[in-house]
């Protein structure tokens, strides 16, 4: 019992935490939209509350289904990112390759296997056919590559030999 009872309240307090932490988001990002389609925090409170409902009586399967795919294309995209980040934090410049050529890169190959985990096999099939393609890794040795290629580009236009504060 003791422990059914941790148990409940970590979920309780993480769903709560993350139900107004999109709350407050949204209200501060959606404002831009028509007066229709703006919603007050408590009715975006209200509104993530009911979606989360119905996710969560979708069952774990049906969730693990459609999580499945959508990690394997956000995951590429956003290890790139910190490690990108983490290379312009060490050597900050105005970098602008080394962003946008990886994780164009770690994205497209996410997308191929993400399309792979929904069913739609044809183009993780087409890399695979070069024995170097599966699913969850195929993007690693193509990201690092057009990384490389990205941070190389941003040296040789001198983007990388200035600062960041400085002009």
């Amino acid at each position: 019992m003791i422990f059914a009872a941790i148990v409940l309240l970590a979920c309780l307090t993480t769903s709560v935490g993350l139900l107004s932490a999109w709350a407050g988001y949204a209200t501060a990002v959606l404002p831009a939209l028509p007066v229709p389609a703006r919603l007050r925090p408590h009715a975006q409170l209200l509104a993530g509350a009911v979606i989360s409902f119905g996710l969560a009586n979708l069952g774990l399967r049906a969730m693990i289904a459609v999580i499945t795919p959508v990690t394997l294309l956000l995951y590429p995209v956003a290890i790139t990112l910190v490690l990108v980040a983490l290379i312009d934090a060490v050597a900050p410049g105005h970098l602008r390759a080394a962003y946008r050529v990886p994780v164009g890169v770690a994205g497209l190959l996410g997308l191929v296997a993400a399309l792979a985990g929904f069913g739609a096999d044809a183009p993780a099939q087409l890399l695979a056919a070069t024995g170097h393609w599966n699913d969850t890794t195929g993007w690693i040795l193509p990201t690092l590559v057009a990384g490389a290629l990205g941070i190389a580009a941003d040296l040789r236009s001198g983007r990388w030999g200035r600062t960041a504060s400085g002009h």
